[in-house]
């Protein structure tokens, strides 16, 4: 039985030649579009899970009044991180902030947009897997610098990186201390380069809470509860700021995916 609808199958396909060209060719287009349309909702859908902490981390959003209207942004000041300490559910908090950087070593310059500066913390927060050097080595100082994979076969070929000496915008040495495997594709923070913050911060704005120009992220205990700790986040940041700011949560997991605010725009669209 099978047999005779290949057979007249076969013989239709050939009697309409044209017919049978147009609704095989659109068969396959259809296909071949579904397939690609389920692979990058996949990949969409798959940003920030190689972290192991991923149910656990946020990032602390600014909220403010600005001319009688409530505005949330990203930046959040030097200070904040320290003082996050008094809230037990934090485990660890890091600032971050990504400024290109111009490298050189023996005769190679290269303008590195992919530098972040960055707390020891985010060793804590975020998933590396070290293939020199450690998470406990890495950037304890101003003088030291954590590099990729890619990073380090750029700069140093096939030597070991670990103790070469970089300088950093034709100003300061940097020693590098570690080197971590390359991050996946589907990151909003693809570190190539990590540099303690200390580096990159002014001395006046070590103590002052109306700068800001950081981002801010903090790994919650397993047992905390969100709302409870924006609420203390929230309480914290007024406390120092005449009650001009406030603050908000927002999941590393709906970073990518989602406004800042927390308006689901982009999920809208995949």
């Amino acid at each position: 039985m099978f047999k005779n609808y290949i057979r007249v199958a076969l013989r239709n396909i050939g009697r309409y030649k044209l017919y049978s060209i147009i609704n095989i060719l659109g068969l396959a287009v259809g296909i071949a579009s579904a397939i690609i349309i389920l692979l990058v909702i996949q990949g969409e859908l798959q940003f920030e899970t190689h972290n192991e902490n991923l149910a656990n981390i946020y990032r602390i959003n600014k909220k403010y009044m600005m001319k009688g209207v409530t505005d949330i942004n990203e930046s959040t000041p030097y200070p904040l991180q320290d003082a996050l300490k008094e809230i037990p559910e934090i485990v660890a908090a890091t600032h971050l902030t990504q400024t290109p950087s111009i490298l050189k070593y023996e005769d190679k310059v290269f303008r590195e947009t992919g530098n972040v500066y960055a707390a020891p913390e985010i060793f804590d927060i975020f998933s590396f897997e070290f293939v020199r050097g450690s998470a406990e080595t890495a950037i304890p100082d101003k003088n030291s610098i954590a590099i990729s994979e890619s990073i380090a076969k750029k700069y140093f070929g096939d030597e070991d990186p670990i103790g070469k000496t970089l300088i950093n915008n034709n100003r300061s040495e940097v020693n590098v201390t570690a080197v971590f495997k390359e991050l996946p594709v589907y990151t909003n923070y693809n570190f190539q380069i990590i540099q303690n913050v200390d580096k990159a911060v002014h001395s006046e704005d070590m103590d002052d809470w109306y700068s800001h120009w950081l981002q801010t992220f903090v790994l919650l205990d397993e047992s905390a509860d969100p709302v409870l700790v924006e609420q203390k986040i929230d309480k914290l940041m007024k406390s120092n700021m005449e009650e001009q700011s406030g603050a908000v949560l927002q999941a590393l997991k709906k970073i990518h995916l989602y406004d800042v605010d927390g308006n689901p725009t982009a999920q809208k669209y995949i």
